[in-house]
């Protein structure tokens, strides 16, 4: 039987801030509750990503029983939103790449990866563009529709002028005719070539 306590978990919470990974470890043989929180509603796996220590979220994750999308603090924040918001794209990949996490879990704003603003967030901020890339495969379904009024992701990114994002995208989201066009006006020269390429590309796929 699990060993459950706030004060336990405040224990293993502390460990895991200051790197004692064998703590963390001696805690889950002895049968300690990963998936309990702390008296500010912390839990281990949030703590871990909070504070990016990646060796005791890799640990963490490796825990059978564990619930990989567990909502922690005052914001009732997911892992996975968490490693954004404290830009640690290792963690942020590991997390993308589990299948058991839930990019569609938001926070107790109604944030989530999914979320236009998030999305939006992460093409506006150059500082991103890596979490953009890695989110992209994960994030098709809305690229239609970011903004829920018709603004799919090609006319975001021009609007933003993010056109060398364009390509990583193109690999995910299939352009309408119009994207092409609005391609036509607005690509540099040097980069026109290649991406309307590729996105006529993808269109003779969908019409075969």
């Amino acid at each position: 039987m699990a060993k459950t306590s706030e004060n336990y978990t405040e224990l293993l919470n502390s460990a895991i801030i200051n790197d004692d990974l064998k703590t963390v470890k001696d805690m889950h043989k002895q049968g300690f509750d990963f998936n309990q929180p702390d008296a500010r509603d912390n839990y281990p796996i949030g703590v871990a990503v909070a504070h990016r220590k990646i060796d005791a979220v890799v640990f963490i994750k490796s825990i059978s029983n564990i619930n990989i999308n567990a909502q922690s603090g005052v914001y009732k924040t997911p892992p996975v939103l968490e490693a954004l918001q404290v830009r640690d794209i290792d963690i942020f990949k590991m997390l993308l790449d589990d299948e058991n996490v839930d990019i569609s879990q938001p926070n107790i704003l109604g944030s989530s990866i999914l979320d236009q603003d998030i999305i939006i967030e992460m093409i506006k901020n150059r500082n991103l563009k890596e979490f953009y890339f890695a989110a992209l495969p994960k994030i098709t379904n809305v690229l239609k529709d970011v903004t829920g009024k018709g603004a799919n992701i090609i006319s975001l990114l021009i609007h933003f002028n993010r056109v060398d994002y364009i390509n990583e995208t193109l690999k995910h989201f299939i352009p309408q005719k119009r994207d092409i066009k609005t391609l036509e006006c607005n690509c540099t020269n040097d980069r026109l070539e290649t991406i309307i390429s590729i996105g006529e590309q993808k269109q003779d796929k969908v019409k075969k």
